[in-house]
């Protein structure tokens, strides 16, 4: 319920004036969601104040299969838990890279998307409520593909850049 427009346009500015990147995960997206600027939208690349019904699976469409960050990614993934984020506004340079369809909507809501704002680059993506669907293969693979790709270390054909692959072990 954070108000102080000062404060969040500060937040965004300091990843906007640097170009540093953001990865935005789950509820990031409803931060400062009270705040009447739109600076922090405008760096998420989307304005989401709800979600739908949770609690039930999503099937994930990859809608952007040439795109680094999605290689790999099936065509369909059911997650095994999810909770679907309503997207009201996508804002210049977001890029959708996935969507799910919403029952409550009955639309399709972006759910994984890149965002580029005055520099920065920034990885969204709205899954992630349940511990089930953030340590599935899927989830785990495309965050860390949108995270290589924010930081320029994500090569062409989705695989890291040297140096930057992990090593296959689970933790």
């Amino acid at each position: 319920a954070l108000k102080d427009n000062e404060w969040v346009e500060g937040i965004a500015k300091a990843h906007t004036e640097n170009g540093v990147p953001a990865i935005v995960i789950h509820c990031s997206m409803h931060s400062y969601r009270a705040a009447s600027t739109d600076a922090w939208r405008k760096l998420l690349g989307v304005t989401s104040r709800r979600h739908e019904k949770g609690g039930r699976q999503l099937d994930v469409q990859n809608v952007a299969q040439d795109h680094p960050i999605m290689q790999g990614f099936p065509r369909m993934w059911r997650t095994p838990n999810g909770e679907l984020y309503v997207v009201e506004k996508a804002w210049d340079g977001a890029q959708p890279l996935a969507t799910a369809f919403g029952e409550d909507t009955k639309k399709d809501q972006m759910c994984i998307w890149t965002n580029e704002h005055e520099g920065a680059k920034v990885f969204g993506i709205t899954l992630g409520h349940h511990n089930e669907t953030m340590m599935s293969p899927q989830w785990l693979d495309v965050t860390a593909r949108g995270l290589l790709w924010c930081v320029g270390k994500l090569n062409d054909d989705g695989t890291p850049a040297e140096g930057f692959a992990g090593t296959g072990v689970k933790p």
